[in-house]
């Protein structure tokens, strides 16, 4: 992962801070925030910024490496849609509950909407980095298709699938 220190990512940099229970490292217990209904508040700002920063330099680094090796491969980047913490889910559910939340009220899903948003914002950053870095966003694609908490299933798999490659013809088309 981005935090392995050893310039490679695993999965984009998602289990930084969605996967394998990241989301403690970042998400105040629901008890420690006065009643409130912004989920912004539930969100510790400032160690999601530190993990957003390593993502950051490990995007980087991967990205001017490519530069030096192949200075005309045009690199494709994405972030997640927009991810519903479920019951006993082990990405995202189990997490939250350990932080004392119900996953039968809309807060989780509503912190994980604006840590999505968040991490795109990354991307865009990091995209500015290289002309030739594009950002595919997912946002609002699997409609209802998920295979678990967080990771799309077939239909959905097809349909991002099928956008990476309009993208690549996109970018480089077939004479």
């Amino acid at each position: 992962n981005g935090g392995s220190g050893d310039d490679s990512l695993s999965g984009g940099g998602g289990n930084d801070f969605l996967g394998g229970g990241s989301l403690v490292k970042f998400i105040k217990p629901f008890a420690s925030v006065p009643a409130s209904s912004d989920p912004k508040d539930y969100i510790d700002r400032a160690r999601l910024t530190e993990i957003f920063a390593e993502v950051k330099r490990g995007y980087v680094s991967i990205i001017q490496k490519v530069s030096v090796w192949s200075p005309a491969t045009e690199i494709l980047l994405q972030g997640y849609d927009y991810a519903i913490p479920r019951p006993g889910g082990q990405w995202m559910g189990t997490p939250f509950a350990s932080l004392g939340y119900s996953l039968s009220d809309p807060l989780p899903a509503r912190i994980i909407h604006l840590v999505v948003d968040a991490f795109y914002e990354l991307l865009d950053d990091v995209r500015q980095v290289r002309p030739r870095v594009h950002i595919m966003n997912n946002r609002n694609q699997l409609q209802g298709h998920w295979h678990d908490e967080l990771h799309p299933d077939k239909v959905a798999a097809t349909k991002v699938g099928s956008a990476y490659i309009d993208e690549m013809f996109r970018l480089r088309p077939v004479a």
